[in-house]
């Protein structure tokens, strides 16, 4: 996917004010953006009351958002993984509350920075958003690692229907520790078989 194909939006959507976390200097950036010293991803940080109370605690004791997270992960496939870059396709589920868990953009982008080699430790996470998610929406999301000097970054863009969503960079911390995440690899061939399998099977009867 060239990004001449894609609609650009002048100014990122405006975050809800819960995910308003960027650091003091970064106070100037634009309000769509979201920037974060430590990877949410990577850390479990202390159990915190759910944004609607309403919705009651899973069986498992987990909130509502945790199932969330697990089905759109699940829909997660890599149809290419290289050193230089990798391709995915993931389907929201259908479900209104996607539309208010920004974070599973960076969910979704942290395990496809896993997908490279040599990566370290995520020292910062930066994030713009330019459209919402909706229930059903299949999102495309294409990444690549960027080396200059002694930086090492990741950025990811990520795509619904060639419109921008978001775009995600991740700042890597120390050197290279040589780990590499696991993959399900396709061939690119498959993305476009693949986004007709993910919407006919939430059609299916009993699909959440």
């Amino acid at each position: 996917m060239s990004h001449t194909d894609m609609h650009l939006p002048r100014t990122p959507v405006m975050l809800p004010a819960q995910l308003e976390t960027s650091a003091p200097e970064d106070a100037d950036s634009s309000s769509g953006s979201s920037s974060t010293s430590i990877c949410s991803c990577c850390t479990s940080p202390p159990l915190e009351e759910p944004i609607h109370p309403a919705d009651p605690i899973t069986e498992h004791g987990l909130y509502p958002y945790t199932a969330l997270e697990e089905r759109f992960l699940r829909t997660l496939t890599i149809f290419s993984a290289t050193p230089l870059h990798a391709q995915a396709m993931a389907m929201a589920p259908h479900d209104h509350r996607v539309t208010r868990q920004w974070l599973l953009i960076e969910l979704l982008s942290h395990r496809i920075f896993s997908t490279f080699p040599e990566q370290g430790a995520i020292r910062k996470l930066s994030t713009s958003y330019y459209e919402p998610v909706g229930p059903g929406d299949i999102l495309v999301i294409s990444a690549r690692p960027v080396t200059k000097k002694s930086l090492r970054w990741c950025e990811a863009i990520i795509t619904r229907e060639s419109m921008l969503v978001a775009i995600v960079t991740a700042l890597y911390d120390g050197p290279p520790v040589g780990t590499r995440g696991d993959a399900w690899l396709r061939r690119p061939d498959d993305l476009l078989d693949q986004s007709v399998s993910l919407a006919t099977s939430s059609l299916a009867p009993g699909h959440e």
